[in-house]
């Protein structure tokens, strides 16, 4: 079997895994992607850890979440 893309996968595993209230660490930020889908995943009672070694990363991070109305 060969996988040619893993994310969607890794994505259904942590969302079957993650209820709500949840704590969440996201060690490679990058354009906020998987740390948007962890925020919804832990819900309001949650908490997400984004961390990158590169600012523009964090910076492209706060505004998905921002756009998507997290915070």
């Amino acid at each position: 079997m060969q996988l040619e893309n893993i994310l969607p996968f890794a994505h259904t595993l942590l969302k079957q895994a993650l209820k709500p209230d949840a704590r969440a660490l996201d060690g490679t930020a990058g354009n906020g992607n998987d740390t948007l889908m962890l925020a919804r995943s832990v819900g309001s009672g949650g908490k997400v850890w984004a961390f990158d070694v590169q600012e523009q990363a964090l910076a492209n991070t706060r505004i998905r979440l921002e756009e998507a109305g997290i915070t």
